[in-house]
């Protein structure tokens, strides 16, 4: 396993020629970026999930229950599959066929 690892951070499939491992070292006033660094992510993205899951399940909810009614996204879920498609399908045909004779 140990010779794997080797073989994937050779600093000729990372690095320019000329450069390595060891000039990313901090020194001279300079700091360069860890791996340790990218933990700061991590809480963010919890943070996002959990905001996110707070909205979807009480603002946008309630806010979508009280000003539509049942019936109407029955309808217009019906609207969106039945002729977007059959909308996309004719558009795409003649946009290709326009493509064909202009080009």
């Amino acid at each position: 396993m140990s010779g794997l690892s080797e073989w994937f951070w050779q600093e000729r499939l990372w690095f320019p020629e000329g450069l390595g491992w060891a000039d990313l070292e901090d020194r001279d006033g300079r700091v360069y970026a860890k791996a340790r660094d990218l933990w700061v992510a991590l809480p963010i993205a919890l943070v996002f999930l959990i905001v996110r899951q707070i909205f979807e399940r009480s603002v946008h909810f309630f806010s979508l229950s009280c000003s539509v009614s049942a019936p109407f996204i029955d309808v217009f879920g019906y609207l969106l599959n039945h002729f977007f498609p059959l909308y996309f399908k004719h558009y795409l045909y003649f946009s290709v066929q326009s493509n064909v004779f202009f080009s």
